[in-house]
């Protein structure tokens, strides 16, 4: 896709969760088409498409359209945006503990995808998009730096698990780098094509 640049991570920033040798965040085509399949198109576009820079050194983060940092916006706002996400969480979180108890291996697989892809670092992974033209529609949250967790953190430690708050009243940023909703930073054809794309689960 590669649409609408949110921020650059580098690599060192976080810890990628993996199973099987897989980093989750590197399947993303497949886990979305798996969301859009099963479950429709605001579960699969609330995981930001991740590629790496061509130097390997930093993950840029996009979506299809403009979106905003949660801090920024109104309080009523950042409450829907909330409540819109643990919704999505939770039918994303019963979709993988559907799958993970399936007979077939790679279905299983999937279900821990899934399951692992909920797990983000800090609230200040998320970002909303806002409806244009039909104030009736709910916000679309959407994550960056899914499947992963702060390098810091030991073993599991700092990821939101569905179950639990997600959001801590002193929220930690993350060493992030570049403007949110740059519209320069659309990669060129070229540049995308040079970038390395999602995994084969």
């Amino acid at each position: 896709m590669a649409g609408y640049f949110i921020l650059s991570t580098r690599k060192g920033d976080y810890r990628a969760l993996a199973f099987r040798g897989a980093q989750v965040y590197a399947c993303h085509s497949q886990l979305g088409g798996l969301l859009r399949t099963h479950l429709g198109e605001a579960h699969a576009r609330l995981l930001a498409e991740p590629l790496m820079d061509p130097q390997g050194t930093a993950v840029d983060w996009y979506t299809s359209g403009p979106v905003q940092p949660l801090a920024e916006l109104p309080a009523e706002t950042q409450e829907a945006v909330k409540t819109r996400l643990q919704g999505l969480l939770s039918d994303i979180e019963e979709l993988a503990a559907s799958l993970q108890t399936d007979s077939d291996p790679y279905k299983s697989l999937c279900g821990t995808m899934l399951h692992l892809a909920t797990r983000f670092p800090t609230q200040e992974c998320l970002y909303a998009s806002l409806p244009s033209g039909e104030p009736a529609s709910p916000p679309q949250p959407v994550l960056v730096c899914w499947g992963m967790t702060l390098s810091s953190s030991p073993a599991q430690e700092g990821i939101h698990p569905m179950g639990a708050p997600p959001f801590s009243p002193e929220p930690q940023t993350p060493p992030a780098h570049g403007a949110s909703g740059d519209p320069a930073r659309t990669p060129s054809a070229r540049e995308v094509a040079e970038r390395p794309t999602a995994a084969t689960l």
